[in-house]
């Protein structure tokens, strides 16, 4: 098991970018969080298998709608076991 941590730039967020992420994560079976950061940026940690978390990470990859990913920085490193399911974070809680 390994762990992502992508950080996503450009217009994500107010985009329904965080649960496009989370809806992606759940198709891939991968576990984790998506939230946003307050430069405007968007954090994704997931665990799963690598090659399952290297599809994922292109698949995050969205140019749709008012979503446009721009910038991927990713980072991975061993799993943590941490993560029983993907949530959304908010801001403050």
């Amino acid at each position: 098991m390994q762990r992502i941590e992508i950080i996503a730039k450009g217009e994500v967020q107010g985009v329904n970018y965080r649960s496009r992420v989370r809806k992606i994560a759940e198709e891939f079976g991968v576990v984790g969080y998506v939230e946003n950061l307050e430069n405007r940026e968007v954090k994704i940690v997931a665990e799963g298998e690598e090659k399952v978390l290297r599809n994922f990470a292109k698949a995050v990859k969205l140019k749709e709608n008012l979503i446009n990913v721009q910038e991927l920085k990713v980072k991975f490193m061993p799993a943590s076991g941490e993560f029983k399911s993907f949530k959304i974070k908010y801001l403050g809680i």
